[in-house]
């Protein structure tokens, strides 16, 4: 996550087509503007968002804006992976 030009490096946790859940120790305050990235091994991922709560010790709740149309496809492919990662858990038989 970058914010006029400094990085923190957060865990990323709950994510959905609207924001995520990024715990980190030092939180952002609310209204905070950030541009976030978020990295797998494969897929990169970008797009402003907005501090909508804070939590201290624990991180901050973002929701995304300004998600261009190169970075929808990509969050699209997470989620749908999730969901389906979260079906063969819950039916290991299938």
């Amino acid at each position: 996550m970058s914010d006029s030009g400094f990085r923190i490096h957060a865990r990323t946790t709950e994510i959905s087509l609207h924001g995520c859940f990024l715990d980190m120790g030092n939180p952002l305050p609310m209204g905070q503007q950030v541009v976030v990235k978020i990295f797998t091994a494969s897929d990169y991922f970008e797009a402003g968002a907005t501090v909508v709560y804070s939590q201290p010790n624990l991180g901050v709740g973002i929701e995304f804006h300004e998600v261009s149309r190169h970075f929808q496809p990509t969050l699209q492919r997470w989620l749908l992976e999730g969901m389906r990662l979260a079906l063969l858990a819950e039916n290991p038989n299938s």
